[in-house]
């Protein structure tokens, strides 16, 4: 049996669907219409894929974990309202090699291939899900 290869958007996240936290104080805001672009999207046949840099766990300022309950704060809310995300991928590095950020985070002031515009994040999903590239 032959796997028919799908469609796929991915979205970046922060000023696509919500308002950049750091800009908004920390406050989740999803974007009014988010929920139903991303239902109009899913009823077209579309697989929805977040793809987004936080380069803020490689500066220090959160922990990959902060950014994994952000992430499905977002996915709930937008299934809330009807749309359907079916993988969000994070890049949490940063190319720039600095000194004055807590040890914990220096394992991430690195070069990758996940940091958009790079590709890696958009590989692991359309391996993943089967999509069409």
């Amino acid at each position: 049996m032959i796997l028919m290869k799908k469609r796929a958007v991915f979205l970046d996240r922060d000023g696509v669907i919500n308002k950049d936290l750091l800009t908004n104080k920390g406050r989740l805001k999803i974007f009014p219409n988010a929920g139903k672009a991303v239902k109009m999207l899913n009823d077209l046949g579309f697989v929805m894929v977040v793809v987004t840099n936080q380069p803020q766990i490689a500066k220090g300022i959160q922990r990959e974990a902060d950014v994994r309950r952000t992430n499905r704060e977002i996915v709930r809310k937008l299934n809330k309202s009807g749309g359907r995300i079916d993988g969000v991928y994070y890049c949490p590095h940063h190319p720039e090699k600095r000194t004055d950020i807590p040890d914990w985070a220096r394992k991430y002031r690195i070069k990758c291939r996940c940091r958009k515009p790079g590709i890696g994040m958009m590989e692991r999903a359309a391996e993943k899900f089967n999509v069409d590239v």
